[in-house]
This record gives structure tokens, sequence and C-alpha cells, in this order.
């Protein structure tokens, strides 16, 4: 076969978009002299900047006194959505970091518990791509280790790094890297590792670069300093170096000794960082004084300034949880974590901080599984048909959900003069009452019942506290798909995990965590993202794709909007727009189809969403029949394409020699556009 070099070089174009507000909400927080009148979110008819004597609130019917109070634009709530469920082997102690650059949010290490052994580190790398993850090198053992000369097992420090767990990562996008230091590992020899040395991972392979920076430490974190081009770590366990704070700029290590800050005579292992692109500062916490573990802090590149205690004043903030920076919604996202002081297992906590709040300022706390589980009553879609059920329980479910009612609740279901409100009190407070107690599955009562891919997710956790009442509430769910509304779905709880913020997409990704560290539990390896729905956004790009003519291409687009919206697609062929007919099907639909392709339908397609007046439009997806290899730009990265079979891509810095395998590489591949050029080429296998 004919192999094909290309030499790019890359122009990075930024493209910003203006986002039209529809409706205002009134802050609640300030109304009256003195008091709080509770129950924000309101949306309002009037016309915002009129002043009014008073405006009635829809839904509340409170009316504000003292003249007219500013609006601010409505605000909805990011929402949890499972993505995957054939994701990576379930781990914890991983790490991953978002690459602007080629769009995709890379996973590396972690590790799983393993019986009479103790644990065992992963060394693969994983990237997705917001639809499905890929795996992009293999791991070996052998090439990470060597034995010295005492017969001790040491690292090579080689072409790829020792398989470890609870390292650091963080993405740098000046020079498109994601850096990596530390973490631990167990060596091919048994014994426990830590590491003090610094990796970087730029979209095709590991490069070593120090060792002679921080002292080896595990469950430390890091984050990417935008404005000053460095990236900031902190914390974790390490021997000898308790409150330093280090910078890597690309080259060398520089560390710090504050004067203030977190308390430097602890370990500070159990927070998290994350960089605020706003206000121009890092954020790490919870931090420990040696009594209570909430306080959070940031930090400048020179000192540390005090941002509160935590969640509340007064309770605990979530230790080992993860945290990201929203810059869209220009707030942190904090998830999961240690569920409370006393019981070791994993939350599902979701709090959210603006941007440059203050240390007075407070978090604002998602409910929790078992809070936003519990009945209340608007959610009986089909009322009669629920209590007719109920009444005959003549299925396996209703007849036990029936024989748990006390006789008085027996007596106002089977009352055909109770009013819907009445019979929706008394189904809010028993249902409420049974899911909160033990679980209620039971393999016979359920067989006829279809569980989703949520309840099975919790199923196999054998869940436990606030997880347990999501349990029982998705098995009701299941049980009466057309007489209860769906709850909004939500990740199971979990502590040690690993969380990104994809900027492109808008959405926080998760993978992955410890669900009980006592029985050394993962949790499960299904995908999750917190999708910022107040406006509309495109979580899916189309991909671009060969095809051998006379087949089938399929486009895909997946987006989300403000709950309520109907979503509207239209693709383009070039700058024409699609319309169904003859070959083509699906042109205002999510997937557009092209039958029995030729020359003709070669080139460029695109879709625009759109939801009431806000629109967005896809990336460029190419089709191509041409087998060999060829370079496009899709912004912001550059995508490979071919359509050869039994062929390998390869690399190099130059020409003439030194050609290595792109690990993971399947058509289209995306290759980031900063860093070094790169020559590629096929080559078929052996």
């Amino acid at each position: 076969m004919k192999t094909i070099s290309i030499l790019f070089r890359f122009v990075l174009l930024l493209i910003g978009g203006l986002c039209q507000a529809q409706q205002y909400t009134i802050s609640l927080s300030s109304v009256g002299s003195g008091g709080t009148l509770t129950g924000g979110g309101y949306s309002i008819d009037s016309v915002i900047g009129e002043p009014a004597a008073s405006i009635e609130l829809s839904g509340g019917h409170y009316t504000l006194e003292s003249g007219f109070w500013p609006g601010t634009a409505a605000f909805t709530m990011p929402q949890w959505v499972l993505r995957d469920t054939n994701g990576p082997p379930a781990r914890f102690g991983h790490a991953m970091a978002y690459d602007s650059a080629r769009g995709v949010t890379v996973m590396y290490g972690g590790g799983q518990a393993v019986p009479d052994v103790g644990y065992v580190g992963f060394g693969e790398v994983w990237e997705w791509n917001g639809a499905q993850w890929r795996q992009r090198t293999t791991y070996n053992s052998s090439n990470a280790w060597h034995q010295d000369g005492n017969g001790y097992w040491v690292p090579n420090y080689g072409d790829t790094p020792a398989g470890r767990l609870q390292h650091a990562m963080a993405y740098d996008s000046r020079r498109g890297r994601v850096v990596m230091f530390g973490g631990r590992s167990a060596s091919p020899g048994g014994g426990d590792s830590f590491f003090g040395d610094t990796w970087e991972w730029d979209g095709l392979r590991w490069q070593f670069r120090a060792t002679n920076g921080p002292v080896a430490r595990i469950s430390h974190t890091m984050a990417y300093d935008e404005s000053r081009g460095v990236t900031v770590m902190f914390g974790g366990f390490s021997p000898g170096d308790f409150g330093n704070v280090w910078e890597w700029d690309g080259v060398s290590w520089k560390g710090f000794t504050p004067t203030n800050g977190p308390a430097s005579n602890y370990s500070q292992d159990a927070g998290s960082m994350a960089y605020d692109s706003v206000a121009r500062e890092i954020l790490y916490g919870p931090t420990t004084d040696g009594f209570t573990l909430r306080f959070f802090w940031s930090w400048d590149g020179h000192d540390w300034h005090s941002r509160g205690a935590g969640f509340t004043p007064t309770i605990y903030s979530p230790a080992y949880g993860a945290m990201v920076f929203d810059d869209f919604g220009q707030q942190f996202v904090y998830f999961g974590g240690q569920n409370g002081y006393q019981n070791f297992f994993g939350g599902n906590t979701t709090a959210f901080l603006k941007s440059g709040t203050s240390a007075s300022g407070s978090w604002s706390v998602l409910p929790d599984a078992g809070q936003g589980s519990l009945f209340s009553g608007g959610e009986f879609i089909n009322l009669s048909n629920f209590v007719a059920m109920l009444n005959a329980h003549a299925d396996p479910v209703s007849l036990f959900l029936w024989n748990q009612f006390p006789p008085d609740t027996q007596q106002t279901l089977a009352d055909p003069n109770a009013t819907s409100d009445e019979t929706k009190s008394v189904l809010r407070t028993n249902l409420s009452n049974i899911i909160k107690g033990s679980s209620i599955f039971d393999a016979s009562r359920f067989a006829g019942v279809n569980l989703s891919v949520e309840t099975l997710v919790l199923q196999r956790l054998n869940p436990k506290g606030p997880d347990l009442i999501r349990f029982n509430r998705l098995l009701l769910e299941d049980a009466y798909p057309i007489e209860i509304l769906r709850s909004p779905p939500t990740p199971s709880g979990r502590m040690r995990l690993a969380a990104a913020y994809d900027s492109r997409r808008h959405a926080v990704v998760t993978m992955g965590g410890l669900y009980d560290p006592g029985a050394s539990q993962s949790v499960g390896n299904e995908t999750w993202e917190l999708l910022a729905v107040e406006r509309l956004v495109i979580n899916e790009q189309p991909l671009s794709q060969y095809r051998a003519p006379g087949d089938t291409a399929v486009f895909r687009v997946a987006a989300s909007g403000p709950k309520g919206t109907a979503l509207n697609y239209q693709w383009s062929f070039g700058n024409q727009p699609l319309t169904d007919g003859g070959r083509i099907s699906g042109a205002q639909s999510a997937a557009l189809q092209i039958a029995n392709v030729g020359a003709a339908d070669v080139g460029q397609y695109q879709v625009q969403v759109s939801a009431g007046r806000d629109a967005v439009q896809s990336s460029p997806a190419i089709l191509t029949l041409n087998p060999k290899l060829q370079i496009f730009r899709i912004a912001p990265a550059f995508n490979l394409l071919w359509g050869s079979s039994n062929i390998v891509l390869e690399h190099s810095d130059v020409v003439t020699s030194n050609w290595v395998a792109v690990p993971g590489a399947n058509s289209p591949f995306d290759i980031a556009p900063v860093g070094a050029r790169k020559f590629f080429r096929l080559r078929p296998t052996e």
C-alpha cells in the first residue's frame, strides 16, 4: 500500500456565542425588611426594568412590597444524565483532565482492590469524546519497571509511566499537555511504592519529565492556572512536605512555603482543586484544622485567601470528592465525597459556588439521592389508575404495598368519595415511609417488572443510606411507569472519584469512585455527566467518516435544552439546507442518513439545532469516499480520516525515521492543534 505523510501547522479559532434571555426570575434573598422569602426561582411575566408597586410570583402567590426588586436571568440547575454503562473497568483513585484542544476528557490510572493481594493499579490511557470511551494505550508492567542491582523493583522512566492510583492530573492549555504527578502503585514484587515523578501526555504518547521536584506523595490535587501558565499542586500525604505549594511551568518545579492558609501541621489529603477562570485564582478544599474538615481557600500565586467554612458553617464538607470549575455557569461544582463524618461510604452531594464568592458566601447544595426521591404528590400522573391497581392488589408489587399501608390509609384509598388531595396526601406520606425503610426488592416480587438501567446500576452496589432510598423509588417507578412520573436521574454515592469539565459541551464528566471503603467496593463503570441545560447545548457532535461508494452514511447529533423545550434540527450539505427525499432521510431529525453514497455526496455536513429563539450550529463533519489517509481541520482539533482495513496509524517527529504506532487510533482520529509538528502515515499490518 502506498503511504501518505502529512505535515500540518495550525490556526486556532475562538468563536464566542451570545445568549438571549427569554425569562427572568426575582431574587428572593433580599425581600422584605430583614426577612427572607423562601421558594426562589419563581418566574414573572412582567417586563424587567419597569417599576411596579408589587409583582405577584406565579406558583407562590407571594407579593413583593416596597416597589420593584431587581431581576436576574433565569437559571435552571444542571441535570445529571447517565451517558454510558460500558466504559473502562470500574476503579477508584484515578484522575481525569479535559483536553480542550482535542475536545476529549483524558483518564489515567486508578485501582481496584484484589483479595489477598491488596490493590492493582491501572496503567492505560482512556479518552471520552462525549459519546464513547476509547482506550489509547495498553499497559505492560515489564515496560514500566525493572530490578536494580540489589533486586529492588524501580520505575524505568522510559516511554510509559507505571500504573498507579491516588495521583493528580491537570491540562496545560498553552502547551497542549496533560501533566501528571505522583501517586502510588504495587510493584511487580508486591511492594507499595510512592511516586515523585512528573509525566506529560500530548494526545499521542507519554513523555517523562522530572523526578527532581516535589517529594513523592499520594492524594494530592492539581489545577492549571491559565493566567500565569503554571500547573499548581498542593496537599496530599507527603511526609516532610506539609503546607508547601508547588508550581510546574513545563520545565521545572518551584516551591512556595506560605505563612498563611490551610493548616500546615496536618496532611491535607481530603481536598480537591479547580481554577476559577473568571476570578483568576485557584480554589482548594475542604481542608482540616485537626478538628473539623470543611475549610476552603483560594491561591493567587503568592498567598492563600480564606473562602469560608465550606458548604455550611456548621457541618463538615465531604472529603475525597471532586471539584471542577464550570466556566459557562461561572461557578465551582463539587460532587461526591465521604458521606458524613461517621458514615464512611460514598455520598452523592452536588454543590455549587459562584465565582469570586467571599469568605462569608455559601454553597448551593442539591438534595441528595434520599431527599430527592421522597414523594411530594405531584408525581402521581395517573392517580385513578394507580389507586385502582393498589386496591385490586393483583400484582405482587401492589400486594406488597397494600400490606404495608396502615388501615386508615387502606380505607382512604378504597373510599370512592375521597378527594384527589386526600389520596395524594396518604400516598405521599406512606410511600415515602416505605422507601425510607429497608430494600423493597425481591426477585419474585419484581420478576415481571422491566428494571431501568439506573435501577440495575444501583442494584449491583447493594445500596445503603440515600442510595437505598433512591433504589426503592426507582423500583416503584419501574413497576408503575405510567402512574408515577420518572424522577431526575442522579449518580450513586462515591468518594475518591475523578471529574473533569468539558468546556465545549458545558458538561461535568465523572466516572468511577469508591462506594464502600470497608468492603473495598468500587462503583460501576458507568459514565455520568452534569449538563448545563439553562440554554441549548450540543452534547455529541457529528463524526466525520469514510464510506465506500454505495454504502449508507449516517451522521448523528445529541443536544439538550431547557426543560420543556422542543428541539428542532436542520442538516445542511455545504451551505445548502437538506430536505428528505430520494436517498436522504432525517434531514430535520437528530440522525441524517444518506443512502447509496457517491462522489456528489462528498463534503461537509452540519446541523443547526434550535429551541425557541436559541440556536446552535454543530461542528462540521466530513464525508469522504477516499480510503487513503487525509487530514481535515474540524475546530478546535484536526481529524485524520482513512478507510483502509488492516492498517496501523503511525507518527514521527521527522519524516525519515522513528515511526511509532499511535495507540488506540481509529478513524476518525483527533489530533491537537498545539504542540510540536508531526508526520503521520498508514502502514499495513504484518
